[in-house]
């Protein structure tokens, strides 16, 4: 795709692959310049089920490899994450270490804390399985614009509802992927 023109939006080089399956367009945009891989789905209203983001990803990815080789680090973001957040949740709501009452987890920051439980859970599995036929690791790297409120499946707890901004990395070395421990007063707040 040739560069977007001056004053409209659109990222410099980037480069645009899609698929399309039933009602379901998959359009995966990557961006050289910052290692940015961006998973948009059009035709159908969130949330589009993992399990079908996973499938419509993977011949993207093979034609991503074809034409740019495999570029590492990406940074990985899913326009509908709406399962991840269901999922996330789920986990939460019997989670020790977790304050349904205020929303937050009882020890540490609130965005490591998710990341750190979704990472544990593999709540984004499917896709990490895509990513891991291709050679890569797969793991949640940062959280914010974060609400929460009450869902009928945990009514006595405050969880996330939403996450504005969830992005993830997929590298080929498995050192920058390796869980780094918590600083050793928070070690056990997980869930």
């Amino acid at each position: 795709m040739p560069d977007p023109p001056p004053g409209s939006v659109g990222l410099r080089g980037e480069v645009r692959y899609s698929v399309t399956r039933d009602d379901v367009t998959a359009i995966l945009s990557y961006v050289p310049t910052s290692q940015m891989l961006i998973l948009r789905i059009d035709g159908r209203p969130p949330p589009v089920s993992l399990a079908e983001q996973a499938a419509l990803l993977e011949p993207l990815l093979v034609r991503l490899s074809q034409d740019q080789g495999k570029p590492a680090p990406l940074t990985v973001l899913l326009t509908d994450h709406a399962e991840v957040i269901a999922r996330l949740a789920a986990v939460l709501a019997s989670c020790a270490n977790w304050n349904g009452r205020v929303g937050r987890p009882t020890q540490g920051a609130l965005a490591p804390f998710l990341v750190d439980t979704l990472n544990r859970h593999d709540l984004a599995g499917e896709i990490a399985t895509v990513f891991a036929r291709h050679g890569y690791r797969f793991a949640a790297a940062g959280a914010s614009l974060i609400t929460e409120g009450r869902v009928a499946e945990v009514t006595d707890r405050l969880v996330p509802t939403s996450i504005g901004y969830l992005g993830f990395v997929a590298d080929l070395r498995p050192e920058t992927l390796r869980r780094i421990p918590w600083p050793a007063p928070y070690r056990h707040s997980t869930c």
